[in-house]
């Protein structure tokens, strides 16, 4: 259970937006709390069992997973640095993934990007969108290269299966028997099989006499 802090969200995308853009062309980090204020007013604890039992007004997990997903966009699009305070709900740290920041055509850090002739828009470019392919993940950042960004992503997803297999072993099961059943009933799940059916394609490319550079991610 997880107490309201004293603090408040920034509720409109708009102010927020804005916020994004003043502090990245000053390189300033936003730091949000998480909570749609709307959904959140009349609450003092996280939903559940326990608040039933306390009789306190209850926080549903999607106020402050709205708040997340709102604020993820907004950053892909100005490219801002953004920190999320005390995620209090297993669905706002999965709402949280781990992925590369890659600019899209129209957001501001693209148009920049465009202008200093760093990235062109041609198919290596939104190949290199694949959150998901680490061959095709490439690095913008100046303070990181393409191979450190990958290795980050690994260890990413190496303590996040470590956590969760220590403290909900059940939920790493059940994510494994949804990966060998082929089941997208989850991100990570849907992060593996569109990975595995590349390789598929690869393997039947090369049992037909494909040319041996041909790598699983060109299929």
């Amino acid at each position: 259970m997880v107490w309201k802090p004293l603090v408040k969200a920034v509720a409109d995308a708009l102010v927020m937006r804005r916020l994004l853009s003043y502090a990245r062309s000053f390189d300033q980090l936003v730091i949000q709390h998480p909570e749609e204020p709307s959904l959140a007013a009349a609450g003092e604890v996280t939903e559940g069992e326990i608040a039933t039992r306390l009789g306190l007004p209850g926080i549903t997990p999607m106020a402050e997973i709205i708040m997340i997903e709102r604020d993820l966009r907004l950053v892909e699009i100005t490219g801002a640095r953004y920190h999320i305070t005390h995620i209090s709900t297993a669905a706002g740290v999965e709402a949280v993934s781990i992925f590369p920041f890659s600019p899209y055509p129209g957001t501001e850090l693209y148009d920049e990007l465009a202008a200093a002739h760093r990235v062109r828009l041609d198919a290596a470019y939104f190949q290199s969108l694949v959150y998901t392919d680490l061959a095709r993940m490439v690095s913008y950042n100046e303070l990181f290269t393409t191979a450190q960004l990958r290795a980050l992503v690994l260890v990413g997803n190496a303590l996040f299966l470590a956590v969760q297999a220590a403290t909900h072993p059940r939920r790493v099961l059940g994510l494994a028997i949804q990966v060998l059943r082929r089941e997208q009933s989850s991100k990570f799940a849907n992060a593996i099989e569109p990975m595995r059916r590349r390789r598929e394609v690869f393997r039947k490319l090369s049992a037909q006499g494909a040319p041996a550079s041909t790598s699983p991610d060109a299929a």
